[in-house]
């Protein structure tokens, strides 16, 4: 097992470890809040792995915040069962849970919340080859990450929009933008770390659509080296990104 299988293994059992120690307590409800944060937190870890299981616990978050009255719960809660759905390819339903947490974080004032709707229902735009509706998804998303000074979410933004111009084959744009998230992320996270892998990944896909092959293969043996580094040689990978 890779070392990124190992963290992940270990956040799984944490986490399943503290949910059952506050299942344990005679007023659940007074430790809604944390037990809505810990199963929103499963789902995520397992959205990818085990969609069902996720959308499972998000569920389970999602009743407990609508018993409590947690607002902020109920946002999230259906955040992440967007998100199974989002895994398992079915948009629509993804679509509809995304903006039932839009309206909730809007309600609430949850600017942070509100913009990772903004990026989540972009994606699902361009997951459905809607990709004017996915840009400005991502543009609104953009300011208010500027407005609140998100340096990581910003460099999400960029990434999302240069994608967005890849898929329209407005590879000089893709690249402007690709080059704008290296740039704050290797200020955030230096040079070994996923995001910057991906963000290599994404510009030597671009190079490669362009028929600039030298040049994709520059980025793409820089992904690998990262990946080999951090993930090992079975669970690197190279052009994976779009």
């Amino acid at each position: 097992m890779s070392e990124h299988g190992i963290m992940a293994t270990d956040t799984i059992k944490g986490l399943k470890k503290k949910l059952k120690a506050l299942q344990a307590q005679p007023e659940i409800d007074a430790t809604s809040t944390e037990m809505v944060k810990v199963l929103c937190d499963l789902s995520y870890v397992l959205y990818r792995s085990d969609p069902e299981q996720a959308e499972g616990f998000a569920g389970q978050a999602l009743t407990l915040a609508e018993r409590t009255g947690f607002k902020k719960g109920m946002a999230e809660s259906h955040m992440a069962i967007g998100t199974s759905y989002w895994a398992r390819g079915d948009f629509d339903k993804a679509f509809d849970c995304y903006t039932k947490s839009l309206r909730i974080c809007e309600e609430t004032g949850d600017t942070k919340g509100v913009a990772s709707c903004h990026t989540n229902i972009g994606n699902i735009h361009r997951n459905q080859g809607d990709y004017e509706r996915a840009f400005e998804c991502h543009i609104k998303a953009l300011k208010i990450k500027e407005e609140i000074t998100d340096k990581p979410g910003m460099a999400k933004s960029y990434n999302n929009i240069g994608i967005v111009y890849f898929y329209k084959s407005e590879y000089d744009l893709a690249l402007e933008y690709h080059f704008k998230s290296l740039k704050i992320r290797k200020k955030l996270f230096g040079e070994k770390n996923t995001d910057i892998s991906e963000t290599y990944n994404n510009i030597g896909n671009v190079y490669k659509n362009m028929g600039e092959y030298d040049l994709a293969l520059q980025y793409y043996f820089k992904t690998l080296q990262i990946d080999v580094e951090l993930l090992g040689e079975k669970h690197s990978y190279v052009a994976l990104s779009y």
